[in-house]
């Protein structure tokens, strides 16, 4: 929280609190959910398809950044705003079916201790520089989503500043180590083919 004070000089989901309405916490609990929509069609549809190669890249890079992002739970363990600042909100959360069900997994899913750095944005980028590289339709659709689910980490008190940011940054970070190690593999993989024959 010290950090996001020094970055934007408060906590956002203190500030966005003006804008608050039950249609908008609603849109922005959907923005969250789809998020886990995205990814399992995403390992749904590259298993269909019987598209190894695809699905190989995608499970590299995705792995390698859930291994440090969630190492990067127990090395800062912090709390995210609706649990740190919960007494200085001056109104609850409100919406309607989604919201609801939004808190339930978040309750359920949550170790309270688990918000640096944000999976959920990290992830989130992820897909979309995936789609944006190997499936261009996946991308157009996924874009409104992935610009809901960095607002809705905001708006919903889930996380602070800092954690979108290095978010974003483990994002890149292992979208092009996941490119590389998967290209060294193949390469070693090809010279050891060879080399048999």
């Amino acid at each position: 929280m010290m950090i996001d004070q020094f970055i934007v000089g408060s906590d956002l989901s203190l500030w966005v609190q003006r804008f608050y309405s039950k249609p908008l916490t609603e849109i922005m609990s959907i923005g969250y959910m789809l998020f886990i929509l995205f990814l399992f069609l995403t390992f749904i549809l590259y298993s269909f398809r019987a598209d190894l190669n695809k699905l190989s890249r995608f499970c590299l890079g995705l792995f390698i950044l859930y291994g440090i992002g969630i190492s990067g739970y127990s090395v800062v363990p912090a709390q995210g705003p609706y649990i740190f600042l919960a007494d200085e909100y001056s109104r609850p959360l409100e919406g309607y079916l989604f919201t609801e069900l939004n808190r339930l997994m978040v309750a359920f899913g949550s170790s309270a201790y688990d918000v640096f750095p944000s999976l959920h944005v990290g992830v989130g980028l992820f897909l979309l520089m995936f789609y944006r590289r190997y499936d261009r339709p996946f991308f157009s659709c996924y874009l409104l989503p992935f610009v809901l689910l960095v607002m809705s980490t905001i708006y919903l008190r889930y996380h602070y500043v800092i954690d979108l940011v290095c978010g974003v940054m483990l994002s890149l970070a292992c979208f092009h180590l996941g490119d590389y190690v998967f290209k060294k593999i193949s390469d070693e993989s090809r010279d050891h083919s060879i080399s048999k024959t």
